[in-house]
């Protein structure tokens, strides 16, 4: 974990560059117009601040190598002609793309380096969060499976067969317009889903806490791995509320493709089904009871019934 400098801009497009050499590409294909930089961090608002300490604080948190990783945005020197086509706005639009893409990834590594560690260090984790790094893992797995197959492939073999069929640039350019808007729309960055993209990031923060709580053990963490565990299963349960009910308006077949990759075997359907129905059996029975304490309180008689003899029985 290192600041980020002046300097880190080009070390990261040196390291870019040796990369794509050492995958086997030839210096002619080696995407020179391509770099990257960091977003400067916002300046502390004095007028907000209230105190040269708070104005530190903010600071120092701004430059923090975990979160300034969000701030990694592509460039791209667009030649003619197809500058008309990689406008501004369209390399920003690839940039919210880019950055959710690298959150994730970035994620599935966190977890999976935790499983290393893990293993490295066996019997020294309870089976509580060991579970609980393998049902988060198993949800970024299949997000991250999800973006790179049925969204960047499936989008851009759509987009050079559309490409290859015409030879009018206004046909290309609106081809092209249409690809960036999926790739928003199935990554869930477009306004229209925001509640669904609200729950990924906690997803995503969830994932990141349980990496770190391997990655860092604690002598007595259960009351924290208690409270991470019930922040994923509530998490989950509303996200697939979501996608459930957003697969079920036609409109809306990204969350089916989605749900789909989460739920294959319907292990999460039937395991949230089964909750409902002991939750609503549950409060079926507090319902009888507080109807019951009404009752004895007017002085009415209630109504025996096997129910109620069962409920209110002494254990």
């Amino acid at each position: 974990r290192v600041a980020i400098t002046a300097g880190t801009d080009s070390d990261i497009n040196r390291l870019f560059r040796i990369a794509h050499t050492r995958l086997g590409s030839s210096s002619e294909d080696c995407p020179e117009r391509l770099g990257f930089y960091f977003d400067k961090p916002a300046k502390p608002d004095v007028t907000r601040s209230g105190s040269l300490a708070s104005q530190a604080s903010s600071v120092e948190t701004n430059n923090d190598s975990k979160t300034r990783w969000y701030d990694l945005s592509l460039t791209y020197d667009a030649p003619w002609p197809t500058h008309i086509l990689l406008t501004p706005h369209v390399v920003q639009e690839y940039n919210t793309v880019f950055k959710f893409l690298l959150k994730v990834k970035r994620c599935q590594l966190a977890l999976q380096t935790a499983w290393s560690e893990s293993m490295r260090l066996e019997n020294q984790f309870s089976q509580e969060v060991l579970k609980l790094r393998s049902d988060v893992a198993y949800i970024i797995n299949n997000i991250q499976y999800y973006l790179h197959v049925d969204v960047l492939e499936a989008n851009y073999d759509m987009l050079i067969s559309e490409i290859n069929k015409t030879r009018d640039f206004e046909q290309i350019k609106s081809s092209h317009d249409k690809f960036v808007s999926a790739l928003r729309a199935w990554t869930f960055q477009s306004n229209e889903n925001t509640a669904v993209r609200d729950f990924l990031d906690k997803m995503i923060g969830i994932a990141f806490t349980v990496s770190n709580m391997i990655m860092n053990p604690s002598e007595d963490n259960s009351t924290a791995i208690a409270n991470v565990t019930r922040n994923y299963q509530l998490c989950l349960t509303v996200m697939f509320r979501m996608l459930e009910k957003g697969a079920s308006m036609q409109h809306n077949s990204l969350m089916n493709q989605l749900l789909i990759r989460l739920d294959y075997n319907s292990f999460f359907s039937v395991t949230m089904k089964n909750r409902r129905q002991a939750i609503s059996s549950q409060m079926g029975r507090f319902r009888l009871i507080n109807s019951n304490k009404d009752s004895n309180s007017n002085g009415e008689s209630p109504v025996p019934s096997s129910s109620e003899e069962h409920v209110t029985s002494p254990v």
